[in-house]
């Protein structure tokens, strides 16, 4: 748009100095031509002999497109207001010292006259009015018209050229680290953009190896400390039971809880890893959960509308949901959790509502911290180990979903929404 409206604004003046320095003065010399011609034929035709004044009159109709012969009768005058005529009729004043009245037979009649006095008679002079239909504003337009139409379809194939691979890195740049297939930016286009694409392959390629190794560093670590901590259980469990003491009960139970820490930390790790895409029926899905925690003694009642089906992954969303059902069911007190799922303009968008105390929205942000709670003292009679959220949160981002955290207006507790958005490809 800015090319074309460049070319349109130098058009437009190139057409002003056109007209202005170039047209209007052939205009004006064409015209002063032809009143030359004309003073000159009725100078010629007085000084003719009668008897060859009609071979001079057949010559100038051949010849000069003129039409000459002694007028005996008035015709109507014509008025009109182009700037051919006009000079016309002030370059033949000016070199008759007379006026000069323009005229036309009828309407329908192609030709324009003049009559000319000169020795006591008055010649009437004619020439075809399409002598001057040159159409000068129609040709500036169709210039003007054609050659924006041009620069604009060739600024289109160049744009297109450099926003096209700029476009495919943008897309990209959305899936970078997100739990999809691996795709390469395709290194082509102009040389710089193409630089660019080698340079944003590295680095997407670099930044799926560290989350990688950090995915495995992790698992690695949680695997190492679960043997000793398996063969700490075995030799406390192997104790005679009349030598067991309260003291190595809370071993037991402390160990019970190291295990714990280390599966959730085992999860958190996992959670960037690559997962499969499928259609799956959201609300299906949902039941088939809240069924699991009804055969738990936990009430979670699920209000799904019909519709709710997209291309996402089901092992992602069952983590993403039985996550924020565990905790809305931890801190509900054994009241219900509300569960919700609804199609909206182009998204599935999931509700989980409890009645518990919720987060005050000064927190909310940092509620997906990894390790944050709300209550600081670690035990874990009042929470959790404060990756759920983050875990959640990790998955979110991983597959393009969106989540929120906010107060339910009719349960007073924690309402939390995620949203799903669907593909919009045909």
């Amino acid at each position: 748009m800015t090319i074309t409206l460049a070319f349109l604004v130098f058009s437009l003046f190139a057409v002003l100095v056109n007209v202005t320095l170039i047209l209007r003065p052939i205009e004006r010399q064409a015209a002063d031509d032809l009143a030359a011609l004309i003073e000159l034929s009725t100078k010629t035709w007085v000084e003719l002999p009668p008897d060859t004044r009609t071979d001079f009159e057949r010559e100038m109709r051949k010849s000069h497109q003129l039409r000459i012969y002694e007028a005996e009768d008035e015709i109507a005058e014509y008025e009109d207001d182009k700037a051919y005529l006009i000079a016309l009729v002030d370059s033949l004043e000016n070199r008759i010292g007379k006026p000069v009245p323009l005229r036309k037979m009828d309407f329908s009649d192609d030709w324009l006259w003049v009559d000319i006095p000169i020795a006591n008679r008055v010649l009437r002079i004619g020439f075809e009015a399409e002598r001057m239909e040159v159409q000068i504003p129609l040709a500036l337009v169709l210039i003007v018209v054609m050659g924006t139409l041009i620069v604009t379809l060739v600024s289109l194939v160049l744009v297109r050229r450099i926003t096209k691979p700029l476009a495919r890195l943008v897309e990209a740049t959305k899936t970078l680290g997100q739990a999809q297939d691996h795709v390469q930016v395709p290194e082509e286009g102009p040389s710089e953009l193409a630089e660019l694409a080698r340079g944003f392959n590295r680095m997407d390629t670099q930044v799926r190896e560290l989350l990688a190794n950090r995915t495995t560093l992790l698992a690695g670590v949680s695997h190492d400390l679960r043997t000793p901590i398996a063969r700490v259980r075995l030799a406390v469990e192997l104790l005679p039971s009349e030598q067991k003491s309260e003291l190595e009960q809370g071993i037991l139970d402390d160990l019970e809880e190291m295990d714990n820490l280390i599966g959730q930390a085992m999860e958190f790790a996992r959670s960037l890893g690559s997962s499969k895409v499928m259609t799956v029926d959201v609300g299906a899905l949902l039941l088939e959960i809240v069924g699991e925690y009804a055969r738990g003694g936990h009430a979670v009642r699920l209000t799904a509308e019909s519709g709710c089906v997209g291309e996402l992954s089901s092992n992602a969303l069952r983590r993403v949901t039985t996550n924020l059902l565990d905790n809305a069911v931890r801190y509900s007190h054994e009241q219900p959790v509300e569960l919700s799922c609804e199609s909206n303009a182009g998204s599935i968008i999931i509700r989980f509502a409890d009645r518990g105390p919720g987060i005050p929205e000064a927190f909310r942000r940092v509620a997906f911290d990894p390790f944050w709670r709300m209550e600081s003292s670690r035990n874990p009679s009042t929470g959790g180990s404060g990756l759920g959220l983050a875990v959640v949160k990790q998955l979110s981002d991983a597959n393009g979903w969106e989540i929120e955290l906010g107060e339910s207006v009719i349960y007073g507790g924690l309402e939390v929404t995620l949203r799903l958005p669907l593909s919009t490809e045909g």
